[in-house]
């Protein structure tokens, strides 16, 4: 198709930062993972013994994935942490490609390409490609990762085609999803609803009917089962149904207008109600999915934590090196560590939340939603408020959402609630580590929004030092450097307030940094 290979040179350099954080985070990630399971489980009698144990907790199973060759190192990285790493690769397809489809189109890029001469088919040709070397190079980095942490070949091989082919799935997904809707928001909300359902039909079908697991796309990959059968079949059916989606994109493609959805937007209202007149109402309601989501999610996650803290000591008795582990997190009981880790994770949901919030300020000033805002006789600061407020708000309620479902689950669990206000006061704490990361988010997305994808990177190094340093005993101020281990403590220390104030000044140097600046 003409105009294909310039297009994809252009999409390279377009997304070459997302392109290599995504390529390098996810396998340098499950690279740590591995790592941390060989300290762990370093003996056949300590990975034994975990699969024993792992006989006996169900619940992890909806969350981790089905308990294959738990007796191998391989096994158990993939059991623990491949499977999440996996969602990674579907959320890169899914925001990359609705970008680089959808999101040109709606800000007339594409339009002005297709005016030269450039094949119609084009664009959607370059995207496929450029997601197709994405996760290519997310696949081989992924093999490597697993076998310099020490599995063996053959298993590191499946998981890597898995990642491979889990990504272009939810590739294909999205470019069907940019072909119905005539924006980004309905794209991308139909992916992540395609994504959600996937996870629970695998989900149900890990912890009740297995047949279920072949109603979804996760669970069809990890019927492939790395490091124990190694079977490619599954991966392949995979594959050629993602190839039969993405033929369906095309079709869609060819047979639409440019510009327009299949599914036609319905007219709104006249006139828009008192609340959305003001900014901060309107980001509450452009906001209010993308919170939810993420409310969800953390509360699923955090009451299977709390049910799981109950029998934390007949975890930690599998084997001396996993009492080692959780130890590091807290000295003063099993238990304590545990509730330690679970906050870490609960602050690492937040915080991404809150990230994804805040740099809306960067997307609505590239597409000139922002210019047209700062046209109206409003100051700047108040633009930028209604960002601040629903970032801030909206992790809040992630936190203190996620908190009250941990203390809820090991309360309903043990019957035992005499913990529920520490855990709540612990998460409360957090979250002022949390409001840090978030400050500074704003500050780059007011002063320097170029600046944006440090953003992330430094984000994923806190969390990273966060859940994997403690096990690894680094240099005390490599620790230092991540401001969610000053707050992961149960019960909770002063910490959270003496950031939250920190984050208040980095937050007010947003505010005079945003108003100097020129926009776009």
């Amino acid at each position: 198709m003409t105009g294909t290979a310039t297009l994809l040179r252009i999409l390279l350099r377009l997304n070459r930062t997302a392109l290599v954080l995504w390529a390098l985070i996810l396998p340098t990630l499950l690279y740590l993972s591995g790592l941390s399971i060989a300290a762990l489980y370093p003996t056949a009698q300590d990975r034994q013994a975990y699969a024993q144990m792992a006989e006996l907790i169900t619940v992890e199973t909806a969350f981790t994935g089905p308990r294959n060759a738990l007796h191998t190192l391989g096994g158990i990285t993939v059991y623990e942490s491949g499977w999440f790493l996996a969602l990674g690769a579907a959320i890169a397809s899914i925001l990359i490609a609705t970008r680089t489809t959808r999101g040109h189109e709606q800000t007339g890029v594409w339009e002005l390409v297709r005016s030269g001469q450039i094949d119609k088919h084009a664009p959607l040709a370059a995207t496929v490609i450029l997601l197709g070397l994405l996760h290519s190079t997310i696949g081989a980095l992924s093999v490597g990762a697993l076998v310099a942490a020490g599995t063996d070949v053959p298993g590191a091989l499946t998981f890597g085609f898995a990642l491979v082919c889990i990504g272009l799935f939810f590739a294909a997904v999205a470019l069907v999803s940019a072909q119905i809707t005539s924006h980004t928001r309905g794209a991308l909300a139909i992916s992540f609803t395609v994504l959600g359902i996937a996870f629970t039909l695998r989900a149900i079908g890990d912890t009740g009917p297995t047949s279920l697991n072949l109603l979804s796309p996760l669970g069809i990959a990890q019927a492939s089962s790395p490091f124990g059968t190694n079977n490619p079949l599954p991966l392949i059916a995979l594959i050629a149904l993602a190839t039969v989606i993405a033929i369906g994109a095309g079709w869609l493609n060819a047979h639409r207008d440019l510009g327009e959805g299949i599914i036609t937007e319905r007219p709104g209202r006249p006139t828009a109600n008192a609340f959305l007149l003001a900014p901060l109402g309107l980001h509450i309601r452009l906001a209010r999915g993308r919170i939810l989501a993420w409310t969800i999610g953390t509360v699923a996650l955090m009451a299977a934590f709390g049910s799981m803290t109950t029998n934390v000591d007949e975890i930690v008795a599998s084997s001396e090196a996993t009492a080692d582990i959780v130890r590091a997190f807290g000295e003063e009981s099993f238990t304590a560590a545990f509730f330690v880790f679970a906050l870490l994770i609960l602050a690492a949901f937040a915080a991404a939340c809150g990230i994804s919030l805040a740099l809306r300020v960067k997307i609505d000033e590239e597409e000139g939603r922002l210019g047209a805002l700062a046209v109206a006789p409003r100051r700047r600061s108040y633009i930028l408020a209604g960002y601040v407020a629903t970032t801030i708000g909206g992790t809040l309620i992630v936190v203190m959402t996620g908190g009250a479902a941990l203390a809820i689950g090991y309360g309903a669990a043990g019957d035992d609630w005499s913990l529920t206000g520490d855990i709540l006061r612990a998460a409360l704490s957090q979250w002022g580590a949390v409001a840090l990361i978030l400050a500074v988010a704003v500050l780059v997305a007011a002063a320097r929004p170029s600046w944006s994808p440090l953003v992330w990177f430094g984000y994923t190094l806190a969390v990273v030092i966060a859940l994997f340093g403690p096990i690894f005993d680094p240099p005390q101020w490599l620790l230092d450097t991540s401001p969610l281990l000053h707050t992961a403590v149960f019960p909770a220390n002063a910490a959270g307030v003496l950031f939250g104030i920190a984050a208040v000044g980095v937050i007010a140097a947003g505010f005079g940094a945003f108003a100097r600046r020129d926009l776009g």
